[in-house]
């Protein structure tokens, strides 16, 4: 409702949305923000590449666009300045903003839900994952969110944080262990498949560290 005012004000009126900011007592530039992101939509809605009926969930959260365009991954998705309030999607990169409303918004029609559920910080990543070639495909070819950003992050990183998210949820396990196993072969039988994959990931350390060991004294 606020973007649809703005608009109106800037359109019918002339105003400048500077001028409007002003007379708002806005310091935050969110009226070129809202401005832009109802320009984009009414973009996507004029060239049929986005329906709102369409879109997956009943709330409408327009914040999750007008909030994504000024990050640097999505608007260079979009071949858009992130600072101009009058930038409009090129011709050439429609199908990018067709994607980029069917990430933020599902589709009904296609019985696909949105990559973001959530702005923060789901927003975020998806900005991250447009700025990697190689998490970008992996998110084209429905791994999902979470997926391609793996594919976005350094693999060194990626391997530390699951490693200490392992640990912790062990932790976790360690201390229900005494009220919560039942003595069920279910539960023993999946601990036990845990400690081998625990055995070869370090099993496959060792190999690798002992080998780069190796070349190194034969390198000295």
């Amino acid at each position: 409702a606020k973007a649809k005012y703005i608009a109106e004000v800037h359109r019918e009126y002339g105003i400048p949305l500077e001028d409007i900011a002003e007379q708002i007592g806005d310091r935050h530039k969110t009226v070129q923000r809202l401005y832009r992101g109802l320009r984009i939509l009414e973009q996507a809605e004029e060239e049929k590449v986005f329906d709102r009926d369409d879109r997956y969930r009943t709330r409408f959260s327009f914040s999750h666009l007008y909030t994504g365009l000024d990050y640097e991954g999505i608007s260079d998705f979009l071949s858009i300045e992130s600072d101009d309030a009058d930038a409009l999607v090129p011709p050439h990169a429609m199908d990018c903003l067709r994607e980029l409303c069917l990430w933020l918004y599902g589709s009904k029609r296609e019985r696909q839900p949105p990559v973001v559920e959530r702005q923060n910080p789901n927003l975020r990543e998806l900005d991250q994952v447009l700025r990697k070639p190689e998490a970008l495909l992996v998110l084209r070819g429905g791994a999902g969110l979470s997926v391609a950003l793996n594919h976005s992050r350094p693999p060194r990183q990626v391997l530390e944080e699951n490693l200490s998210n392992a640990k912790l949820s062990l932790q976790h396990a360690r201390g229900f262990l005494t009220q919560g196993f039942d003595r069920s072969d279910t539960l023993l039988r999946l601990a036990g498949a845990i400690a081998d994959l625990a055995d070869d990931i370090y099993e496959e350390m060792e190999r690798l560290s002992s080998g780069r060991r190796k070349r190194r004294q034969t390198e000295e």
